[in-house]
């Protein structure tokens, strides 16, 4: 079994992915809801950059949050768009 992907973008990328959606807990404080799906028959995780409603600008984002809340779900690779 491959593991999943993970695309972090903006919230166009989001219509890419239908599925559940989840807030992982970390260390660093919860992620931003992502969205579990497929893409292509493939698991895939929708992470929006600047969480819910583009609420936080670059310099508040929590990568480290949303790096481990990712690593947790078993993401093998991280496509992250701007």
């Amino acid at each position: 079994m491959r593991p999943p992907i993970a695309i972090i973008g903006g919230s166009g990328v989001k219509s890419i992915i239908k599925g559940e959606e989840k807030m992982v807990g970390t260390p660093y404080g919860p992620t931003p809801t992502l969205t579990i799906g497929q893409v292509k028959g493939r698991e895939a995780i929708y992470l929006p950059r600047h969480g819910e409603g583009h609420t936080a600008p670059p310099h508040r984002v929590n990568y480290r949050a949303n790096v481990w809340g990712l690593n947790s779900l078993g993401v093998g690779r991280i496509i992250a768009t701007d």
